[in-house]
């Protein structure tokens, strides 16, 4: 549901339930850009990303994450940039699995320095995606986040794009005969 809601109905989504399922849209600025920076040759099998989770987290911990899910949600609705920058922190399943990536903390400081809001792994990896004010700052994070990869001999492909809200559609096609 987390890979095909967003899929399907475009924008910000977030599943709230799966027993039953219940998908929510939350708005966010349309001048958001993204960028998502995917490394050619290296795999991360989801089982793998899996087990490297923790079997438990620290109170203190869950309630840091939950705060900055909370600030990122208000952030998104209140269209405050700076608000979405303090909140794209992951304490739990990031710092568990950045150990998969190669240089990974690296190339997130790179796509902070070069203008992200916030970076982080997207899914269980190995791909990297930013949030950025502007598209020449989702140019320079993309930029900046393969330049990184590119020292360990690692090419990769970059994809920028407004976020969709859409979602997913039929196009018509006009056919001659």
């Amino acid at each position: 549901g987390d890979k095909v809601a967003p899929s399907l109905l475009g924008g910000n989504v977030f599943i709230r339930s799966y027993d039953p399922l219940e998908v929510i849209k939350i708005p966010f600025s349309q001048s958001l850009w993204c960028v998502v920076v995917s490394p050619r040759g290296v795999e991360v099998r989801t089982e793998k990303a899996r087990s490297v989770l923790p079997p438990t987290v620290p109170i203190d911990v869950m309630v840091r994450q939950n705060a900055y899910i909370a600030g990122l949600i208000a952030g998104f609705i209140n269209e405050d940039n700076e608000l979405i920058s303090k909140s794209m922190n992951d304490e739990v399943v990031e710092p568990a699995r950045a150990q998969l990536m190669p240089s990974f903390y690296e190339a997130k400081e790179d796509a902070l320095k070069a203008g992200a809001l916030g970076c982080g792994l997207s899914g269980s990896g190995p791909s990297m995606f930013a949030l950025c004010p502007i598209q020449h700052a989702a140019e320079r994070v993309g930029g900046a986040i393969a330049a990184r990869w590119d020292i360990l001999g690692i090419k990769s492909d970059i994809f920028i794009s407004k976020i969709n809200t859409r979602g997913a559609y039929c196009k018509s096609l006009s056919h001659s005969l």
